[in-house]
């Protein structure tokens, strides 16, 4: 069962796509690009052209122009999922990318990191393939659950083989949940949305 969120804030380094920005703004995304194109909103353009924009300086620029924060920028969930096996990797990458405007995520290749990771972007939610070498994704669990700063960190663990026996030691060192099998981009985001509430 999903435990409720802290609500912490992530690092102000953390960047939004404008489709992200839009939706906290509750504006339509044109209107991102037209304050962003115009230097109102601080931000980036990617390799590929796609525009980034710092959380930090959205926030300020909330303020600023009187647009209500509330909860929205705290409320988004963090996801940081965790594989090395590119077609496990490219599963995250398809299923967070559609969950614009409701999660932030990114990927990490390996624990050590993972592991970085958890401390600078203050993930809600792990997506981790229990399969990146051996007991890696078993011994990352127990880890978190071990240290007070990060035990109520949800973690969701991908196990193409396991057995029935092996889903037990999995939710016993910590996992929330543990998917099985051909795990389906809809599968994962059911899975993922849970979390949401």
């Amino acid at each position: 069962m999903p435990r409720t969120r802290s609500g912490s804030r992530g690092q102000s380094g953390d960047v939004l796509s404008t489709k992200e920005a839009a939706t906290i703004c509750k504006v339509a995304l044109s209107t991102i690009v037209y304050w962003f194109d115009k230097g109102l909103i601080r931000g980036y353009r990617t390799p590929g052209g796609h525009r980034r924009i710092f959380r930090a300086d959205l926030e300020k620029f909330m303020k600023d122009h009187a647009i209500p924060l509330g909860d929205r920028l705290d409320d988004q969930l963090r996801v940081l999922a965790v594989g090395k096996d590119p077609e496990v990797l490219e599963l995250f990458r398809q299923t967070l990318g559609q969950m614009n405007g409701h999660v932030e995520w990114t990927t990490a290749t390996g624990i050590f990191q993972a592991g970085r990771l958890v401390a600078t972007f203050q993930p809600n939610l792990l997506l981790v393939d229990a399969e990146l070498d051996g007991r890696e994704g078993a011994a990352l669990c127990e880890e978190l659950r071990g240290d007070p700063d990060t035990r109520d960190i949800d973690i969701v663990l991908l196990s193409a083989q396991a057995t029935s026996e092996e889903v037990g030691r999995l939710r016993g060192v910590g996992a929330a949940e543990v998917l099985t099998g051909a795990v389906t981009r809809q599968q994962l985001q059911v899975v993922i949305s849970s979390f949401l509430s």
